[in-house]
């Protein structure tokens, strides 16, 4: 099984047997954006939603939200990617 994010909600999911097989691609994919909001930042835009992004919230959840044109949301939208191998050393 692998998890998946659907309608802001993180899960367990066979891909081979999906809840809602008729939407599942669409649900499940999203646009990485380099440079969306800063340099050496990327976005993930969830395909399905359009303008609707994932982000870390003051809590610290993981939550799929439209977007606020503020400097707050575009802060917690932007991610950095951490490129590691398999003993979880940085490969820069």
């Amino acid at each position: 099984m692998n998890h998946y994010m659907n309608n802001g909600y993180v899960f367990l999911e066979p891909e081979y047997a999906p809840r809602n097989p008729e939407t599942f691609d669409e649900d499940t994919s999203f646009f990485i954006k380099s440079d969306n909001f800063f340099e050496g930042f990327s976005t993930f835009e969830s395909y399905s939603l359009p303008d609707h992004f994932f982000r870390i919230t003051s809590d610290d959840e993981f939550v799929l939200d439209k977007y606020d044109n503020t400097e707050q949301f575009r802060q917690s939208a932007s991610m950095y990617g951490i490129h590691t191998d398999k003993m979880g050393k940085n490969c820069g």
